[in-house]
């Protein structure tokens, strides 16, 4: 193979490497203003080296997802191939974006320190959209250990603080490449440390919460954390959860007495036997051996045990509680299944129920699972979920909460999306509250870029944000996005949240992501027009312009 041949693939690998180092497990965020600047660098050039760069740009890609989401295939042996195919979606934005920047750059001479950001911003968004989206591992998630550096979020969401940080490294690329061309190194690079700088000021005048707090209505909760592992092995897994949970709760109460709300994560209420509610008449399935009548009877028996299961938890802890569980409700020969938060008085009395409304694809339901059910068998789920229809507020003491439950805190506009319905049928939220069953993962980096993007919705919507998540992090964060106490990793904890109200109103919630789809619609005006054209020859653009960076 010829020398050189190969320089596409080893720019772009440099840079992904240095992006995974930036993300958990070792954290060095820094990195990840550097990383970009070998991509735009590939961008820039007059024609891309070696054979077949764009399809090196891919693999490049690929080797970076992978590294990133190692932890996808831990749940299952059936996971390995999740793993792989994620990563092989994933991979196809960075030669999508080296490919529109150097449409923005080559054809139409827009400058680099423009056509790079809002590509990246654009493309960011459509991975957040486009199949079911997924929107772990943002650009900007890098920068959670920097509460200064991630304020810009309540403008634009996270998208905004990924701009910027490709804006930065835009700037150094055009100086880099200025520089290697004159030996001089221009003026516009001291605007890279200005941006920084610029970025960490408003974080740190954005970071005044505490002034816009009612101390007056303050809620205690609490926040309970246990440690179970998925295994799909142990048939007891859900009675030991349950147990376990129970005890832990119990412990709390006997430590900080009676509070406004316990949460319980995701799924660990289940004990055995999901929520049971039910519409008349009911037809038997098939298998069933015996009456309607005698059906009907045995599902108003496990509605009943699963009302009791509550009665015994609240006189127990004798507070409100919030807890996941798998529900199931019957109609007719239909059994709808529900992932639930449910929602309990002190005296085990059902307030509401809360049925998560963004399932996860391959993890909650099978694309096409219900025409063909037999697809269901290659995995361990049995069947797949019912999405629920709208969300759910809460009485925490003297706030109201809202509830969503595991990865739908990963989902920025749905998370905006329930706020504003409830603000605007009279409910103002003071807190979200996410139940996660983190316990797929085995304590692996998922449970810091699954934080991460808590961290981000209580700052995208200037919200506290309590999460309760099996095997960590547990975590409670205020409206600037810091962590007031979080979780051990993978062990047994409990946290006791005050949370006050906040007042602010960020610039996100009003307008959520229509600069992101701004920047998006740009983007695909870009690659229409280098269609239409025909002139989208792999590896090379059209001729480049004297100084089109």
């Amino acid at each position: 193979m010829q020398s050189g041949s190969l320089r596409t693939f080893q720019l772009a690998c440099v840079g992904g490497i240095l992006l995974w180092l930036s993300f958990p497990p070792l954290g060095w965020w820094p990195l990840a203003w550097v990383a970009p600047i070998f991509w735009i660098t590939i961008a820039a050039l007059p024609s891309l080296p070696g054979r077949r760069p764009y399809w090196q740009l891919y693999a490049a890609g690929g080797i970076h997802w992978l590294l990133t989401l190692q932890w996808v295939r831990l749940p299952h042996w059936s996971a390995y191939f999740g793993w792989l195919a994620l990563a092989g979606y994933l991979a196809v934005y960075l030669p999508l974006f080296v490919w529109l920047v150097r449409t923005a750059v080559h054809r139409w001479r827009i400058p680099v320190v423009v056509a790079a950001p809002v590509v990246w911003c654009g493309l960011e968004l459509l991975r957040l959209y486009l199949l079911s989206g997924f929107s772990i591992a943002l650009l900007a998630h890098t920068q959670v250990a920097v509460p200064q550096l991630i304020q810009l979020a309540d403008i634009g969401g996270a998208y905004a603080v990924g701009f910027v940080m490709m804006l930065s490294s835009s700037i150094a690329t055009r100086s880099i490449i200025h520089y290697w061309q004159d030996r001089r190194m221009p003026l516009s690079v001291v605007l890279v440390p200005a941006i920084i700088c610029a970025v960490w000021l408003y974080g740190s005048y954005a970071m005044q919460g505490a002034k816009t707090q009612d101390r007056t209505r303050v809620a205690r909760v609490g926040v309970i954390q246990g440690v179970v592992d998925t295994t799909f092995e142990d048939p007891h897994e859900s009675r030991k959860a349950f147990e376990q949970y129970l005890q832990l709760s119990q412990r709390f109460v006997a430590e900080h007495g009676e509070v406004d709300l316990i949460l319980w994560p995701e799924s660990m209420f289940t004990y055995e036997l999901p929520w049971i509610t039910y519409e008349t008449p009911l037809q038997p399935p098939p298998e069933w051996q015996g009456t309607e009548e005698e059906f009907t009877a045995h599902v108003s028996r496990l509605a009943r045990h699963s009302r009791e299961k509550a009665r015994y938890v609240t006189s127990l802890l004798r507070s409100p509680i919030l807890v996941g569980s798998a529900a199931d409700h019957l109609v007719g020969s239909e059994d709808q299944r529900y992932n639930a938060a449910l929602w309990f008085d002190a005296d085990g009395r059902l307030l509401g129920q809360y049925h998560k409304m963004h399932p996860v694809m391959f993890g909650e339901y099978v694309p096409l699972g219900n025409i063909f059910p037999w697809l269901y068998h290659l995995t361990p789920m049995g069947s797949g979920l019912t999405p629920g229809r709208q969300p759910l507020s809460i009485d925490v003491g003297p706030l109201k909460g809202s509830t969503n439950i595991c990865y739908e805190n990963t989902v920025p506009h749905l998370v905006r999306r329930q706020l504003e319905e409830l603000r605007r049928s009279g409910q103002q939220v003071d807190m979200m509250i996410t139940l996660s069953n983190d316990g797929w993962f085995w304590g692996s980096s998922e449970l810091d870029l699954h934080l991460a993007c808590g961290i981000f919705r209580a700052v995208e919507n200037r919200c506290p944000a309590l999460v309760a998540a099996n095997t960590g992090f547990s975590a409670w964060i205020d409206a600037d996005g810091r962590l007031e106490a979080v979780g051990k990793r993978h062990a047994t904890d409990t946290i006791l949240a005050t949370v006050a109200a906040d007042s602010r109103r960020s610039l996100y919630g009003v307008l959520g992501d229509w600069p992101a789809a701004a920047c998006l619609a740009f983007s695909l005006v870009l690659g229409l027009s280098e269609v239409w054209t025909g002139r989208a020859a792999a590896g090379k653009g059209p001729k480049m312009a004297e100084n089109p960076a």
